[in-house]
C-alpha cells in the first residue's frame, strides 16, 4: 500500500496563539470597562467617566528627540557641505573643510547633552489613552454649597483645637503636685476648725451642768458623763478624717478632669460631625468572558488534522483498489497467453 506524499496541517503557532488570546483578553477588558463606566445624574449631583490622555514613555521620548534633532543636524551638515562657495566646500564623507572655504559651510556641532539636559524641564506629551479613565464627580449648587460649608467649619474646628492645645500647653507642662497627705492634713485641719469650737462649747455646757447637779470634778458621776462626751468627739473626729480622705479623691478626680479639659475639648473639635457627600448608586457591572481564540485555533487544528486522516485514508483505499485491479488485469492477460 502506498503512502501520500502530503504533509499534514502544521500545528498553531503557540507565540502567535498566545500573542491573539492576549489580544482578545485586553479586548474584552476595554469592553468591559466601556459597559461599567455607566454615567449617574441623581438630584445631588452626577458622575461621569470621560477617556483620558496617557502620559508617553519618558525614556522613549527623549530618545526619539535625540535621534530627530541628531538626524536634522545631520541633514544640516550635508546640506552645509555639499553648498559651493567659490568652487571651495566641505567634504560630505569626512565633514572636513577643504581649503578655502567659506566660513559659512561651517558645520553644526550637535550639543546632545545640553539637548537632553533641555528636555528635563519638558513635560512628558500624552497620547490618547483608551485605557486610562478619569470619573468626575458634579455636585448641585446646594449640594456644593452644603460642601463649602463643612470644609469651613472643619477648619474653623482645627483652627480653635489648635488654639486650645497652644493655650493648655503651659499647664499641661507643669508636674501635677502629688501630696496628697498634705492635701488630706489641710482638709482635716478645715474640718476640724468647725468641730472644736462646738465641742468646746458642749464640754463648758457639761460641766456647769454636772456642778449644777451636784457632781464633783473627779467622781463617778462626773467622769462617766465626761467619757461618753468624749467619745462622741472621737466620734467625730474619724468622721472628720473619712471625710478628709474622699476629699482628697475628689480633689484628685478635679485635677485630672482640669488637666485634660482643654484635650477633651480639643479632641471634640478635630472629630466633630461632619457633613457627607451623598454618594451616588452602585450600578450594575457587566461581565464579557474573553474569546477562548487558544480553544478555537486548536479545535481549528483538530479538523485539519482530521480532514487529512480522512483524506489519507481515502488516497491509500483508492491505491489499494488500483493495485487491486491491476493484480487482476494482469492475472487474467497471463492466462490469455498461456
Amino acid at each position: 500500500m502506498g503512502k501520500s506524499s502530503s504533509s499534514p496541517p502544521p500545528a498553531p503557532d503557540p507565540t502567535v496563539t498566545a500573542q491573539a488570546q492576549s489580544q482578545a483578553n485586553a479586548d474584552t477588558a476595554r469592553l468591559q470597562a466601556t459597559l461599567n463606566r455607566v454615567n449617574q445624574v441623581t438630584p445631588y449631583g452626577s458622575v461621569t467617566y470621560t477617556q483620558g490622555a496617557a502620559p508617553m514613555d519618558r525614556n522613549k521620548w527623549i530618545e526619539d528627540q535625540v535621534a530627530a534633532e541628531r538626524a536634522k543636524v545631520d541633514a544640516e551638515n550635508k546640506r552645509r557641505a555639499a553648498f559651493e562657495y567659490g568652487g571651495n566646500n566641505y567634504n560630505p564623507e569626512t565633514m572636513e573643510q577643504m581649503p578655502g572655504s567659506n566660513p559659512a559651510a561651517i558645520p553644526v556641532v550637535f550639543d546632545e547633552a545640553g539637548f537632553r539636559k533641555s528636555l528635563e524641564s519638558q513635560p512628558t506629551p500624552t497620547v490618547p489613552g483608551q485605557d486610562q479613565w478619569t470619573m468626575t464627580t458634579t455636585l448641585t449648587p446646594e449640594q456644593q454649597r452644603l460642601l463649602d460649608l463643612t470644609q469651613q467649619a472643619q477648619t474653623t474646628y482645627g483652627e480653635t483645637a489648635n488654639t486650645l492645645l497652644s493655650n493648655a500647653r503651659g499647664t499641661l507642662s507643669q508636674p501635677v503636685d502629688t501630696d496628697w497627705e498634705s492635701y488630706r492634713q489641710k482638709a482635716l485641719a478645715a474640718q476640724l476648725s468647725r468641730i472644736q469650737p462646738d465641742y468646746d462649747r458642749q464640754q463648758e455646757q457639761l460641766r456647769q451642768r454636772l456642778i449644777n447637779s451636784g457632781l464633783t470634778a473627779g467622781s463617778e458621776g462626773w467622769q462617766r458623763e465626761m467619757d461618753q462626751q468624749q467619745r462622741g468627739y472621737n466620734d467625730l473626729l474619724l468622721q472628720a478624717d473619712l471625710n478628709a480622705g474622699n476629699t482628697v479623691g475628689q480633689g484628685i478626680q478635679q485635677t485630672a478632669a482640669l488637666r485634660s479639659m482643654p484635650l477633651n475639648e480639643a479632641s471634640a473639635l478635630l472629630s466633630g460631625s461632619q457633613v457627607q457627600v451623598p454618594g451616588l448608586q452602585q450600578t450594575p457591572r457587566a461581565n464579557v468572558a474573553p474569546t477562548d481564540v487558544m480553544g478555537a485555533y486548536q479545535t481549528q487544528y483538530q479538523g485539519q488534522l482530521a480532514q487529512w486522516n480522512a483524506q489519507q485514508q481515502q488516497q491509500n483505499a483508492a491505491l489499494g483498489g488500483l493495485f487491486g485491479l491491476a493484480g487482476v488485469l494482469g492475472g487474467a492477460g497471463i492466462r490469455k497467453w498461456g
